[in-house]
């Protein structure tokens, strides 16, 4: 397991920790920003755009994650993926998950 993956997520304000379909999700304000798969990968769930932007700088240790036809975030290979990377998803995600979201 990624220690420091775990650390770290658990560490941004408002964070808890509970299981998702039998896997440990990391949620703030009521939503789930990212959830650990197995010990060796994460799903980060931001925009389309970050995405893409991981998946460019590591297209092998990044990649999309699509629930359905829907883009969801990104799946993180911990083994070799840089921190850096990361802690920059992990923190998008988190800002993302702590906004309010507006009623429709």
């Amino acid at each position: 397991m990624n220690d420091a993956f775990d650390d770290y997520a658990r560490g941004l304000a408002g964070t808890e920790v509970s299981p998702h379909h039998g896997v440990p999700s990391y949620r703030a304000g009521g939503r789930i920003y990212a959830t650990r798969p197995d010990d060796d990968h994460a799903h980060v769930m931001v925009s389309a755009d970050l995405v893409r932007e991981a998946t460019e700088l590591a297209p092998i240790l990044c990649t999309e994650l699509w629930w359905g036809d829907k883009l969801a975030g990104v799946r993180l290979d911990l083994r070799g993926v840089d921190a850096t990377i990361w802690r920059s998803l992990l923190d998008e995600a988190w800002r993302a998950a702590m906004t309010p979201r507006r009623r429709r």
